[in-house]
Protein backbone atom coordinates (compact mmCIF):
# COMPACT_ATOMS: atom_id res chain seq x y z
CA UNK A 1 0.00 0.00 0.00
CA UNK A 2 1.29 3.94 -1.30
CA UNK A 3 -0.23 7.06 -0.60
CA UNK A 4 0.60 9.17 -2.97
CA UNK A 5 -0.43 13.09 -2.79
CA UNK A 6 -0.66 14.33 -6.53
CA UNK A 7 -1.00 18.65 -6.52
CA UNK A 8 -1.88 19.71 -9.60
CA UNK A 9 -0.22 23.03 -11.03
CA UNK A 10 0.44 24.59 -13.80
CA UNK A 11 1.45 28.42 -14.49
CA UNK A 12 -1.48 28.97 -17.10
CA UNK A 13 -4.68 29.57 -15.08
CA UNK A 14 -6.97 31.40 -16.96
CA UNK A 15 -8.41 33.83 -14.25
CA UNK A 16 -5.02 34.39 -12.31
CA UNK A 17 -2.09 33.68 -14.61
CA UNK A 18 1.01 32.69 -12.60
CA UNK A 19 -0.57 32.19 -9.35
CA UNK A 20 0.69 29.10 -8.34
CA UNK A 21 4.05 31.22 -7.71
CA UNK A 22 2.61 34.67 -6.10
CA UNK A 23 3.80 35.03 -2.86
CA UNK A 24 2.05 34.98 0.54
CA UNK A 25 4.43 36.51 2.73
CA UNK A 26 7.41 34.52 2.51
CA UNK A 27 6.64 31.86 0.21
CA UNK A 28 4.59 31.49 -3.05
CA UNK A 29 0.80 29.44 -3.04
CA UNK A 30 2.63 26.33 -4.10
CA UNK A 31 5.18 26.07 -1.43
CA UNK A 32 2.49 26.76 1.27
CA UNK A 33 0.39 23.57 -0.56
CA UNK A 34 3.49 21.75 -0.25
CA UNK A 35 4.37 22.84 2.90
CA UNK A 36 0.30 21.81 4.48
CA UNK A 37 0.45 18.52 2.06
CA UNK A 38 3.38 17.53 3.71
CA UNK A 39 1.39 17.52 7.28
CA UNK A 40 -1.45 14.93 5.76
CA UNK A 41 -0.92 11.40 7.90
CA UNK A 42 -1.07 8.32 5.68
CA UNK A 43 0.72 10.36 2.34
CA UNK A 44 4.03 8.32 1.70
CA UNK A 45 4.91 10.67 -1.01
CA UNK A 46 3.73 13.99 -2.34
CA UNK A 47 4.43 14.32 -6.17
CA UNK A 48 3.22 17.50 -8.18
CA UNK A 49 1.97 16.87 -11.72
CA UNK A 50 2.19 19.89 -14.26
CA UNK A 51 2.29 19.89 -17.36
CA UNK A 52 5.21 19.38 -20.20
CA UNK A 53 4.17 23.52 -21.35
CA UNK A 54 7.01 25.79 -21.52
CA UNK A 55 5.93 28.09 -18.68
CA UNK A 56 5.53 25.49 -16.14
CA UNK A 57 9.52 24.47 -16.22
CA UNK A 58 9.33 26.87 -13.26
CA UNK A 59 6.92 24.33 -11.57
CA UNK A 60 9.94 22.09 -11.95
CA UNK A 61 12.61 24.21 -10.81
CA UNK A 62 9.96 24.33 -7.10
CA UNK A 63 9.70 20.80 -6.97
CA UNK A 64 13.34 20.03 -7.31
CA UNK A 65 14.02 23.05 -4.48
CA UNK A 66 11.63 21.65 -2.55
CA UNK A 67 12.95 18.13 -3.00
CA UNK A 68 9.48 16.73 -4.36
CA UNK A 69 8.82 14.61 -6.98
CA UNK A 70 7.93 16.06 -10.45
CA UNK A 71 5.78 14.48 -13.15
CA UNK A 72 5.02 15.97 -16.44
CA UNK A 73 2.17 15.41 -18.94
CA UNK A 74 -0.73 16.64 -20.81
CA UNK A 75 -1.54 19.68 -20.63
CA UNK A 76 -5.32 19.28 -21.86
CA UNK A 77 -6.16 15.65 -20.45
CA UNK A 78 -5.84 16.10 -16.57
CA UNK A 79 -6.93 12.59 -16.13
CA UNK A 80 -4.29 11.14 -17.77
CA UNK A 81 -1.79 13.20 -16.20
CA UNK A 82 -3.03 12.08 -12.66
CA UNK A 83 -3.17 8.49 -13.72
CA UNK A 84 0.61 8.42 -15.48
CA UNK A 85 1.74 10.00 -12.38
CA UNK A 86 0.27 7.96 -9.95
CA UNK A 87 1.33 4.49 -12.34
CA UNK A 88 4.94 5.86 -12.24
CA UNK A 89 5.36 6.55 -8.81
CA UNK A 90 3.53 3.04 -7.45
CA UNK A 91 0.20 4.74 -5.89
CA UNK A 92 -2.28 2.53 -4.46
CA UNK A 93 -4.44 4.85 -2.95
CA UNK A 94 -4.28 9.37 -4.15
CA UNK A 95 -4.83 12.35 -2.37
CA UNK A 96 -5.52 14.66 -5.22
CA UNK A 97 -4.52 18.09 -4.28
CA UNK A 98 -5.35 21.61 -6.04
CA UNK A 99 -2.43 23.97 -5.91
CA UNK A 100 -4.47 26.99 -5.34
CA UNK A 101 -5.62 25.49 -1.73
CA UNK A 102 -2.82 26.93 0.17
CA UNK A 103 -4.75 26.53 3.64
CA UNK A 104 -6.10 22.83 2.85
CA UNK A 105 -6.11 21.25 6.15
CA UNK A 106 -3.96 18.67 7.39
CA UNK A 107 -6.30 17.21 9.96
CA UNK A 108 -9.38 16.43 7.44
CA UNK A 109 -7.49 15.19 4.87
CA UNK A 110 -5.13 12.87 6.84
CA UNK A 111 -9.39 11.63 8.03
CA UNK A 112 -10.10 11.56 4.22
CA UNK A 113 -6.73 9.35 3.55
CA UNK A 114 -7.51 7.00 6.55
CA UNK A 115 -11.47 6.54 5.34
CA UNK A 116 -10.24 5.62 1.97
CA UNK A 117 -7.73 3.06 3.28
CA UNK A 118 -10.12 1.44 5.61
CA UNK A 119 -13.55 0.99 4.26
CA UNK A 120 -14.70 -0.48 0.67
CA UNK A 121 -15.16 3.02 -1.03
CA UNK A 122 -12.93 4.05 -3.98
CA UNK A 123 -13.05 7.69 -3.59
CA UNK A 124 -13.52 9.99 -0.47
CA UNK A 125 -14.16 13.49 0.16
CA UNK A 126 -15.88 15.19 2.69
CA UNK A 127 -19.02 17.46 2.37
CA UNK A 128 -18.74 21.28 2.60
CA UNK A 129 -19.91 23.96 1.48
CA UNK A 130 -16.56 26.23 1.92
CA UNK A 131 -13.92 25.81 -0.87
CA UNK A 132 -10.33 25.07 -0.44
CA UNK A 133 -9.93 23.07 2.96
CA UNK A 134 -10.70 20.21 1.79
CA UNK A 135 -9.34 17.75 -1.14
CA UNK A 136 -10.25 14.05 -1.98
CA UNK A 137 -8.61 10.62 -2.20
CA UNK A 138 -9.50 7.43 -4.07
CA UNK A 139 -7.91 4.04 -5.27
CA UNK A 140 -5.48 3.42 -8.30
CA UNK A 141 -8.16 1.13 -9.49
CA UNK A 142 -10.85 3.49 -9.45
CA UNK A 143 -8.55 6.34 -11.16
CA UNK A 144 -7.31 3.91 -13.83
CA UNK A 145 -10.86 2.68 -14.75
CA UNK A 146 -12.43 6.99 -15.07
CA UNK A 147 -9.15 6.76 -17.48
CA UNK A 148 -9.81 3.99 -19.59
CA UNK A 149 -13.68 4.73 -19.59
CA UNK A 150 -13.89 8.34 -19.24
CA UNK A 151 -14.67 10.35 -22.63
CA UNK A 152 -16.85 13.66 -22.03
CA UNK A 153 -13.67 16.57 -22.01
CA UNK A 154 -15.11 17.76 -18.75
CA UNK A 155 -14.31 14.43 -17.03
CA UNK A 156 -10.75 14.63 -19.00
CA UNK A 157 -10.02 17.90 -17.24
CA UNK A 158 -11.67 18.03 -13.94
CA UNK A 159 -10.03 14.19 -12.64
CA UNK A 160 -12.74 13.05 -10.51
CA UNK A 161 -16.53 13.92 -11.65
CA UNK A 162 -16.50 10.16 -13.86
CA UNK A 163 -15.65 8.48 -10.60
CA UNK A 164 -17.80 10.68 -8.49
CA UNK A 165 -20.49 8.86 -10.50
CA UNK A 166 -19.59 5.71 -10.87
CA UNK A 167 -17.56 4.28 -8.45
CA UNK A 168 -18.32 3.74 -4.65
CA UNK A 169 -17.82 7.04 -3.04
CA UNK A 170 -18.23 8.04 0.89
CA UNK A 171 -18.52 11.67 2.13
CA UNK A 172 -17.63 12.80 5.58
CA UNK A 173 -19.21 14.95 7.86
CA UNK A 174 -17.42 18.09 9.45
CA UNK A 175 -16.37 18.02 13.13
CA UNK A 176 -17.43 21.74 12.83
CA UNK A 177 -19.39 23.77 10.59
CA UNK A 178 -16.80 25.05 7.58
CA UNK A 179 -19.32 27.81 6.51
CA UNK A 180 -19.10 28.76 2.78
CA UNK A 181 -15.89 30.82 2.83
CA UNK A 182 -13.29 30.40 -0.04
CA UNK A 183 -9.66 29.68 1.42
CA UNK A 184 -8.59 28.99 -2.14
CA UNK A 185 -7.13 31.02 -4.91
CA UNK A 186 -8.97 31.47 -7.32
CA UNK A 187 -8.60 35.74 -8.36
CA UNK A 188 -7.08 38.35 -7.45
CA UNK A 189 -9.35 39.32 -5.52
CA UNK A 190 -8.80 35.71 -3.15
CA UNK A 191 -5.09 36.25 -3.28
CA UNK A 192 -5.19 39.89 -1.85
CA UNK A 193 -7.82 38.50 0.79
CA UNK A 194 -5.31 36.06 2.13
CA UNK A 195 -2.51 38.14 1.73
CA UNK A 196 -3.91 40.80 4.13
CA UNK A 197 -5.17 37.93 6.07
CA UNK A 198 -1.56 36.71 6.59
CA UNK A 199 -0.16 40.49 7.71
CA UNK A 200 -3.14 40.18 9.97
CA UNK A 201 -2.07 36.49 11.17
CA UNK A 202 1.24 35.53 10.33
CA UNK A 203 0.62 32.20 11.85
CA UNK A 204 -2.61 31.63 9.57
CA UNK A 205 -0.38 28.92 7.78
CA UNK A 206 -0.28 26.84 11.07
CA UNK A 207 -4.01 26.93 11.57
CA UNK A 208 -6.45 24.12 11.48
CA UNK A 209 -10.22 24.77 9.54
CA UNK A 210 -11.73 24.84 12.71
CA UNK A 211 -9.59 28.30 13.47
CA UNK A 212 -9.74 29.29 10.28
CA UNK A 213 -13.33 29.39 10.81
CA UNK A 214 -13.24 31.69 13.67
CA UNK A 215 -11.35 33.81 11.38
CA UNK A 216 -14.36 34.63 9.20
CA UNK A 217 -15.48 37.94 10.85
CA UNK A 218 -12.05 39.42 9.68
CA UNK A 219 -11.92 37.67 5.99
CA UNK A 220 -15.18 39.13 5.90
CA UNK A 221 -14.23 42.84 6.68
CA UNK A 222 -11.03 42.25 4.23
CA UNK A 223 -13.42 41.59 1.79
Amino acid sequence: MRTVAVIQARMGSERLPGKALMKIGDKSILEWVVFRTLLVEGVDKVAIATSTRADDDAITQVCHRLGVLCFRGSPEDVLERFCQCSLIYKATHILRVTADCPLLDPGINSRIVDTLKTTPASYVSMSTRSNGLVQEAFTFPALERAHEIAVDPFDREHVVPYMIRNEKTRFLKPDVDLGADRWCVDTQEDLDRLRALFVWQPGLFEMSAAELVGLRDVAAAIR
